[in-house]
C-alpha cells in the first residue's frame, strides 16, 4: 500500500511552510488526491519526494551557473 502524506505532513517532511505547499498543490507541481466532504487532501509520498529531488537538481543547475560566471569573473 502507498503512503499518503496530509499536506501538514508535506510540509513538515520538505520543511516548508502550508501555505507553499498549498500553492504547489493548486499549481499541480505534487500530484494530489482530493477527497469528499472537505476533508483534507492526500499525498502519495512518492510523487514528495519526486518533486523534492526535482527542487535538489534545479538547485544543482543554479550553483554551476553562479560557479560558472565566478569562474569568468563575470557579474551577476
Amino acid at each position: 500500500m502507498e503512503t499518503r502524506l496530509t499536506p501538514n505532513e508535506v510540509a513538515q517532511m520538505l520543511g516548508v511552510s502550508l501555505s507553499f505547499v498549498t500553492r504547489l498543490l493548486d499549481e499541480g507541481e505534487i500530484p494530489a488526491q482530493y477527497l469528499p466532504n472537505g476533508r483534507p487532501r492526500l499525498v502519495r509520498l512518492a510523487d514528495v519526494l519526486a518533486f523534492q529531488a526535482r527542487r535538489e537538481r534545479r538547485g544543482e543547475g543554479r550553483r554551476r551557473i553562479i560557479q560558472a560566471a565566478e569562474d569568468a569573473e563575470l557579474p551577476y
